[in-house]
């Protein structure tokens, strides 16, 4: 069966989007997408290295479909723009595909480790499925930006699905900021009515869904070479929200911010199968296109690094991995 998905990403995710692809093309055959690119770069990216299962639409076409969208510009940074688009790219590629099948948005920074095919089985005939943070008590706060998680959103073309898509859509035009107020947060606190405010919307309850440093404190792992488990079910994805690349070499993590130590079936079954598929897009990216490192941004030595000696003591603690030749150094000095 195929199964259609949308994103959206601009060229400095460019990397990340495609290693995203990459990994539900391999679990998920037959996997067709459609990316929003939101800058001029990431379309002419697009062009080049996107199969035939990938189609690309701008952000002129979103607005030539949804003219409101157009004034959203003007009140809103260019962030929270990109957030408002979220509902729009679901709306417009449920009334542009062939078939009937669900369409599903999945963030760019999500990288799967086996087939979703288990989502849509728990779905079932609903019209809507998404999928809760799963934060562990003491971070029960963070739920002030959403108990539900916008990564993966699912939308079936029925009148309830439809009716939700719409009223999302319209609360995102309305207000769509990177802030919390008044109970709402950029595209995603939104969801948290979905349930009560429409019929036929599924929680998705699979613990290999949506696996994150915010959640993964919440259960256990499991396995290993290539496959991992999460409390005795397959890892599905996992959302590397949060993963910064200050250098070409070195990883900031998030982990720390969530208390979560950074075990070995972590660092080498999960983080590092990611960083291995965006170093080999970065370097097709570098050698075919002469362009500096795609989804890593070009930004000077983080203040961090006052003395090698400190940046050892911050990758010992776990906030921070170092790849080449500098990480032998770095152990090293961190003895």
């Amino acid at each position: 069966m195929t199964r259609h998905y949308c994103t959206y990403f601009d060229h400095r995710y460019f990397a990340r989007g495609m290693a995203m692809m990459d990994s539900l093309r391999r679990h998920c055959p037959g996997a067709r997408f459609t990316v929003l690119c939101l800058s001029d770069r990431c379309g002419h990216l697009l062009r080049k290295f996107a199969g035939k299962d990938v189609g690309i639409i701008t952000p002129t076409d979103l607005e030539g479909a949804f003219p409101e969208l157009s004034v959203c510009r003007t009140d809103r940074s260019l962030i929270e723009y990109y957030f408002t688009c979220t509902p729009y790219v679901l709306q417009y590629v449920l009334s542009h595909q062939e078939g009937e099948g669900p369409v599903t948005y999945v963030d760019a920074d999500l990288w799967f480790f086996s087939s979703p095919e288990p989502l849509f089985e728990e779905m079932g005939d609903a019209s809507v499925a998404i999928i809760p943070h799963r934060f562990p008590p003491d971070l029960a706060h963070c739920e002030a930006y959403g108990k539900y998680n916008v990564g993966w959103v699912t939308v079936r073309a029925t009148s309830d699905g439809l009716s939700c898509l719409r009223w999302w859509a319209m609360r995102c035009a309305e207000w769509c900021h990177d802030r919390v107020d008044e109970g709402r947060f950029a595209d995603q606190k939104y969801l948290d009515q979905f349930p009560g405010l429409f019929a036929g919307v599924r929680v998705i309850r699979h613990p290999g869904a949506n696996l994150a440093p915010w959640n993964v404190r919440n259960h256990a792992l499991s396995g290993g070479n290539g496959e991992v488990r999460v409390d005795g079910k397959p890892l599905l994805f996992f959302h590397f929200h949060g993963f910064e690349f200050p250098k070409r070499w070195l990883v900031a993590l998030p982990f720390g911010l969530y208390r979560v130590a950074l075990t070995p079936i972590l660092k080498n079954a999960i983080v590092a199968p990611y960083l291995q598929s965006l170093k080999c897009w970065e370097k097709q990216l570098h050698r075919e296109c002469s362009l500096p490192r795609i989804g890593f941004p070009e930004t000077g030595e983080p203040g961090l690094l006052v003395s090698w000696r400190a940046m050892a003591a911050e990758v010992k603690s776990g906030n921070y991995l170092v790849r080449g030749p500098r990480a032998a150094l770095l152990k090293f000095l961190g003895r």
